[in-house]
């Protein structure tokens, strides 16, 4: 998980794992799975775990490409 945010931080924008899940049809559980293993940068927001729009896309962009 990254402990800091960097970029202009008016284009930083994190959506919950259900919302990211349910935009690329992944469960939330799989997601938070990513995360874990450090292949999607996640962000804790207290307790609620977050992810970026772009590096969900990228990484089901580039999963998608490989195969």
């Amino acid at each position: 998980m990254s402990d800091t945010i960097t970029g202009d931080p008016a284009e930083f924008t994190l959506e919950t794992l259900t919302s990211a899940g349910s935009r690329v049809e992944i469960a939330p559980r799989t997601l938070r799975r990513y995360v874990a293993e450090g292949r999607l940068p996640g962000y804790r927001i207290g307790k609620t775990l977050r992810v970026r729009p772009q590096d969900v896309n990228e990484l089901f962009s580039r999963s998608w490409a490989v195969a």
